[in-house]
């Protein structure tokens, strides 16, 4: 059974492990043409197929906009060192 409010309620984000792609512009606070735009362009971490879905893992975007929402060459690579020092951002 599903809880109240659907499998992707922004109210239930917090407990899940990946949410869709209207879910996560909601989070956001953007609209979901614009994330498909920057995820079209690489400039969001990767989402995660799960058979025909197309699904955000929320923890991880979580620390990608804590990071300051670096493109995904620059987040990968964030990732692969956590040392290192973030890219840096551009006034």
């Amino acid at each position: 059974m599903m809880p109240h409010g659907g499998p992707t309620s922004p109210s239930h984000s917090k407990s899940q492990l990946l949410v869709n792609l209207p879910s996560a512009a909601r989070l956001l606070g953007i609209s979901l043409r614009s994330l498909q735009r920057l995820t079209a362009t690489s400039q969001t971490p990767r989402l995660v197929r799960l058979g025909r879905r197309v699904l955000v893992p929320i923890d991880e975007w979580r620390a990608w906009v804590e990071a300051g929402c670096p493109d995904r060459s620059a987040w990968e690579e964030v990732r692969k060192d956590p040392g290192r020092p973030g890219p840096e951002i551009q006034p």
